[in-house]
């Protein structure tokens, strides 16, 4: 049972809230109990999977380097042990096999396990939530390492991991990230490749899953990162002690690793997550040895202040859904927010598209919003509009366009965009510098959502103590590269460029399908997995150097 460390969140945040708007709102759910017990959590599922490789070479098209990238082609579901050797196999038969459709796919066999494990909602109170773990299937003397897995931003109940057995898709960062539970694209890696053979713990946060009724408090990082430590603590146990699971268990290779991934929200998470861990002395338990973040929102002032940017230029946001769901985020969770609503701040005519109930039911992608907005743009909201109920074909001009995109200025209420484009005109030249964009100095409306977006900054507020890898593209546009510079003026002795940060040719999901299926993050989790447990400085600066890198900035 739960043995508490720490005072209750509450009375914390109130003292906060009150005397120091300068420090994290949320800075109590350091409350994690000194030790898990396995009967406190429950599998509800269990089974094996076969997934179907494609091999593919790409070219970068300004260096000209070639590069093999593997993405899933198939899952099969229910399969039997072995099933990836068995293929590979006849392979060498002369005549062929009903399995292989071309000589580029590849298997990989793992099986897995849902469960159910208990944690903390953003009051402090108990609550059970949802995830997936997999792991190897066979040929197999130990697990390598626990991969943290941490996902991308989802806006439907069937994209998250506990669901993907069932109804997710393969071409999800969910199916990437379960390759590291695998034995090897190539004819079985050896086992001593270390992104594979680890047990992968994949959260479903809180909102999805077991809790999909309730609000997702997105972008909400030390809650997230608590609700995740939570779910690798008891993945473990469970994994080390279920009965479920003792077939196919293995044991921990000495000197094994935690490592936290994550692309986009996922990489923020992940960041947050080793932040987590090392904040609440829970380093030596998990054996943690970084993590591997790529284009993560680290900053969400620094991105805002990007976004205004933009928008002088004239030019749009080419993911809008991202606005609303920052702004629901903060209002559902977030201390500073409780007497305020997402109204507040967004035009009353572009939440009359629905993006609420959306966002509430979820039901729909993100690009199924985006598909939705194209057709009220085009159509309006047609169906009722006899009986007066609905809006014509051009009601939503006003705050959409054509491509189901929209702007700053059509979608912020006038006092909000006009609160962040006097902080950019005051801070334009230096909020991707260490010391950041002033705090408010008072109360209010725009300032207590400028608190709560501060109070989530990543890269801020503490001193790592772990090397991470970080990934981001110059191009992405939905979350910009000032992350990353942001993260190398606060934390930079700590952060290792990966080397295609610097060329990508991507915006956001373009840069995350490359992230997953190039050999980057890989080669990061190689570095990882043969680091210190307690690094220092010096030897940081020692992996960077034999990464090929002597500096964030190369």
């Amino acid at each position: 049972m739960m043995k508490l460390k720490l005072m209750n969140r509450w009375l914390v945040v109130a003292v906060l809230l009150v005397l120091t708007p300068r420090l994290w709102a949320q800075s109590a759910f350091g409350n994690v109990p000194e030790t898990v017990d396995p009967n406190d959590a429950t599998i509800s599922e269990m089974g094996h999977l076969t997934l179907t490789m494609e091999r593919e070479v790409v070219v970068d098209p300004l260096t000209q380097q070639a590069d093999t990238m593997f993405r899933v082609k198939n899952v099969e579901r229910n399969t039997e042990t072995g099933t990836a050797k068995k293929r590979m196999a006849r392979r060498r038969v002369p005549y062929g096999s009903d399995f292989l459709d071309k000589d580029t796919d590849w298997w990989l066999d793992l099986w897995y396990f849902t469960y159910n494990y208990p944690s903390v909602d953003a009051e402090g109170q108990p609550l059970s939530l949802s995830a997936l773990a997999c792991m190897p299937d066979e040929d197999c003397d130990h697990i390598n390492n626990v991969i943290i897995g941490c996902h991308v931003t989802i806006t439907s109940n069937k994209e998250c991991p506990s669901r993907y057995i069932a109804e997710g898709s393969s071409q999800s960062d969910v199916s990437m990230l379960m390759n590291h539970a695998g034995s090897g694209l190539v004819v079985h890696s050896a086992q001593s490749d270390q992104p594979y053979y680890n047990l992968v713990i994949l959260p479903d946060y809180e909102g999805y899953g077991l809790t999909r009724n309730r609000a997702h408090p997105y972008l909400y990082q030390e809650l997230t990162a608590r609700q995740v430590v939570d779910a690798t603590r008891y993945g473990i146990s469970l994994y080390k002690s279920s009965s479920k699971v003792k077939k196919v268990r293995h044991s921990f290779r000495d000197g094994w690793r935690s490592i936290c991934v994550g692309y986009s929200q996922g990489g923020s998470v992940a960041l947050a997550t080793q932040r987590f861990i090392e904040q609440n002395g829970l380093t030596d338990e998990l054996h943690l040895a970084g993590s591997v973040c790529g284009d993560g929102p680290y900053d969400m002032m620094a991105t805002l202040m990007y976004y205004v940017g933009q928008h002088k230029d004239g030019k749009d946001l080419s993911m809008p859904v991202v606005m609303p769901l920052i702004l629901k985020g903060m209002c559902d969770s977030n201390p500073y927010m409780v007497d305020h609503k997402v109204s507040d701040y967004i035009k009353p005519q572009f939440l009359e598209t629905g993006i609420l109930d959306w966002l509430n039911d979820k039901e729909k992608t993100t690009e199924d919003i985006t598909d939705a907005w194209k057709k009220q743009y085009k159509n309006g909201t047609t169906a009722d509009q006899d009986q007066g109920n609905g809006y014509g074909p051009t009601y939503f001009h006003a705050v959409l366009n054509s491509d189901g995109t929209s702007s700053l200025s059509k979608m912020l209420r006038h006092d909000a965009l006009v609160y962040f484009e006097t902080l950019y005109d005051a801070n334009m030249s230096n909020f991707t510098w260490a010391s950041g964009i002033p705090l408010p100095t008072k109360r209010g409306l725009m300032e207590d959502l400028h608190f709560a977006l501060e109070s989530n900054n990543m890269t801020k507020g503490w001193q790592p103590q772990h090397p991470i890898f970080m990934y981001h593209s110059y191009k992405d546009t939905v979350v910009p590269e000032v992350n990353r510079e942001r993260a190398d003026n606060t934390i930079g002795d700590w952060v290792i460029k990966l080397h295609a940060s610097g060329h990508l040719q991507y915006d956001h999901v373009g840069t995350g399908r490359q992230f997953y299926l190039g050999y980057e993050e890989f080669d990061a989790i190689r570095a990882l997995a043969k680091a210190p447990l307690h690094p220092t400085v010096d030897q940081v600066t020692q992996m960077r150097i034999d990464h090929g890198s002597n500096s964030v900035d190369d």
